[in-house]
């Protein structure tokens, strides 16, 4: 079994091993031991082209197989699916085709809907979305880290996940308006307030007067 799972890595490029079975990690095997990423998520990132945009390299992150013991219950799929696609409230930056129907879909739409300051209410998801978050942080810095050691050009790639990466950090979009929550003591509420007084911005936060800011909040 041993053998078995040492040919594996070795066929997926993370070790070289020589005929007297001395084992050496590649580049590759090392960045998945930093973070302790599985073998399958792995052979995932080996699959990128290098011109994925934003919205690609969400999908394969969401299909890593770290998430993999996430399960779509019956219960989950009212709410996400109103996440995914609704007239009436905010929805997700990038709604998925059709209707919430596996668990890559479902993490997917939790890590949109936080980025997107959208109010995760049933306890379930809430809790689930301070594991997939954390769990994708760690995924999309090993996925930076790693396609930084490509030789091929993979610029655009590169640059989508850097930029998924800083939105993990700050669990918020690049261009999100509510940009106010990374701020200590500021959370969805007080962001949502001074939002819709048209503080989107900190330069505009920062030349507020104090008292219009007591006023919004």
């Amino acid at each position: 079994m041993c053998l078995i799972d040492l040919n594996k890595l070795v066929s997926g490029g993370m070790l070289t091993m020589d005929q007297n079975i001395v084992i050496t990690p590649t580049m590759t095997g090392q960045i998945m031991a930093k973070y302790y990423i599985a073998y399958e998520t792995m052979k995932l990132f080996t699959q990128i082209s290098g011109t994925e945009i934003l919205i690609q390299i969400l999908a394969l992150i969401s299909k890593c197989h770290e998430f993999a013991e996430m399960r779509l219950r019956v219960n989950d799929k009212k709410t996400l699916n109103l996440f995914n696609k609704n007239t009436k409230r905010a929805t997700i930056r990038f709604p998925l085709n059709g209707k919430i129907k596996t668990w890559d879909m479902k993490v997917n739409c939790i890590i949109q809907a936080v980025l997107g300051n959208l109010d995760i209410l049933d306890h379930s998801l809430l809790s689930e979305s301070f594991t997939i978050m954390r769990n994708g942080a760690r995924i999309a810095k090993c996925l930076t880290e790693y396609l930084g050691t490509r030789r091929v050009n993979c610029y655009t790639a590169l640059l989508s996940t850097i930029i998924l990466c800083k939105c993990f950090h700050a669990k918020l979009w690049e261009n999100s308006p509510y940009l106010s929550k990374q701020l200590s003591g500021i959370g969805s509420v007080t962001s949502n307030q001074l939002v819709n007084a048209g503080k989107t911005t900190f330069q505009k936060i920062l030349e507020s007067n104090p008292r219009d800011i007591e006023l919004v909040t």
